[in-house]
C-alpha cells in the first residue's frame, strides 16, 4: 500500500472539490493530444473522472457533459504518440485502446464508468510520465470504434478520455 503525501492529498482534494464538483467543469484538466505517425495530431478532453474516495471516503464519479474531441483516422499497424498532462499529481499507469462497443456513466456518488464490448490495448504504460507510444494493432478489424485512453493519477484519481476513431 501507498501512502500519498498529504500535500497531495489537499491538492486532490481542492481540485476536485472546487474544479469539478462545485464549477460542474473541467477546465483545468488539460486536454490529450494525440499525433499519428504521418504528423497529423488530434485533441481531446476528458470526458470522465472517477475518484476513488480514499481521502473523502465517498467513491464519486463525475461526468464531463461539455467534453469536445476530434474523430481520429488510424490506419492498422500506425505508431501513434499521446501527450497528456498530469494536473493531479503523479501519473501512475497509462492505457489506450480500442473499444467496438458501449461506454455507460453514472454520475455521482457511487457512480460508476462501464466499458462493454471487445477491447483492444495498444498502450500500456505504467512510467506515466506525460507522453506514450503505441502502435493500432495490425490484426484489428477496419471500421469505427472508440478510443478510450485511461490515466490512473496517484492511485486514486482515473481519468476517462473518449473520442471516434475509424480504422482503415
Amino acid at each position: 500500500m501507498y501512502v500519498i503525501p498529504v500535500v497531495v492529498t489537499v491538492l486532490i482534494i481542492m481540485l476536485v472539490g472546487s474544479t469539478i464538483s462545485a464549477y460542474g467543469h473541467f477546465k483545468n484538466i488539460p486536454p490529450i493530444i494525440l499525433r499519428t505517425a504521418d504528423g497529423k495530431q488530434y485533441k481531446f478532453d476528458i470526458d470522465y473522472l472517477q475518484d476513488a474516495g480514499l481521502t473523502t471516503g465517498e467513491p464519486t464519479t463525475f461526468v464531463n457533459h461539455h467534453a469536445r474531441g476530434d474523430s481520429i483516422n488510424l490506419k492498422r499497424g500506425q505508431q501513434i504518440t499521446v501527450n497528456y498532462g498530469a494536473p493531479f499529481g503523479y501519473n501512475d499507469l497509462i492505457t489506450g485502446s480500442l473499444l467496438k462497443g458501449t461506454i455507460t456513466a453514472h454520475q455521482g456518488v457511487n457512480g460508476y464508468v462501464r466499458l462493454t464490448g471487445q477491447s483492444t490495448m495498444f498502450i500500456q504504460d505504467f512510467s506515466a510520465d506525460g507522453i506514450s507510444q503505441g502502435q493500432v494493432p495490425a490484426n484489428i478489424k477496419t471500421g469505427t470504434y472508440n478510443l478510450v485512453i485511461l490515466i490512473v493519477y496517484n492511485e486514486e484519481l482515473r481519468g476517462y478520455y473518449v473520442t471516434n476513431a475509424r480504422v482503415s
